[in-house]
């Protein structure tokens, strides 16, 4: 597509990171820098395409394939990367561990889950205040009420009831997207809403 820039054949990274984006789960930005690090740390650190995760049972009939396939994530919860941490940031090595459970048994693809990843260590190096939270959880309702239209209650709710599925196997969910502001992030809404709707669940 024209908004990646692609020289000859398109690999397997791009054609993922096209179909992200036409999703609206990736801006067109955080596509291009999810492939230039993909370049720059070599082809045995790209993150895995989803003709490379493990076969899964066939999706619903209401499902589309395409939307089936960008979705699939890795079975091996090595195949997240979140990042560098910030010298101030303790980490949780059982908490780091869950999250990255939770991403296998949920099938996150590992390039949305290394997004995820990344935007929590950069929350907990620079935690956001009660009042960041309120107008972040304002102007996200805004954007997403502009994106989805007549479909803001459903889509959301969707989206919380996912939240609420997850969380019955991990307890700290709740408390890692509030306190992070995570939880008032109109991409990883979206991204929730999106992996639902692959799943057959929307």
């Amino acid at each position: 597509m024209d908004d990646i820039q692609t020289t000859g054949t398109e690999s397997a990274e791009q054609t993922m990171a096209s179909a992200l984006v036409d999703r609206g789960v990736w801006t067109r930005e955080q596509a291009d820098a999810m492939l230039a690090a993909d370049a720059a740390a070599g082809p045995d650190q790209s993150f895995d395409p989803p003709v490379t995760a493990p076969k899964s049972a066939a999706p619903p009939p209401s499902v589309d394939p395409i939307d089936a396939a960008v979705f699939t994530g890795p079975g091996n919860a090595a195949a997240y990367n979140f990042g560098a941490v910030e010298s101030n940031v303790q980490v949780d090595q059982a908490q780091d561990m869950a999250v990255r459970q939770l991403f296998v048994s949920e099938g996150v693809p590992a390039s949305i889950g290394n997004e995820i990843g990344r935007l929590w260590n950069a929350a907990a190096a620079n935690p956001p205040t009660a009042e960041q939270r309120n107008v972040a959880t304002q102007q996200a309702e805004l954007l997403l009420q502009r994106q989805w239209a007549n479909d803001y209650d459903t889509n959301l709710k969707v989206a919380q009831q996912e939240v609420q599925r997850m969380a019955k196997a991990n307890p700290n969910l709740h408390d890692m997207l509030e306190v992070s502001g995570l939880g008032s992030n109109p991409w990883l809404i979206t991204t929730i809403f999106n992996l639902a709707k692959a799943r057959g669940r929307a």
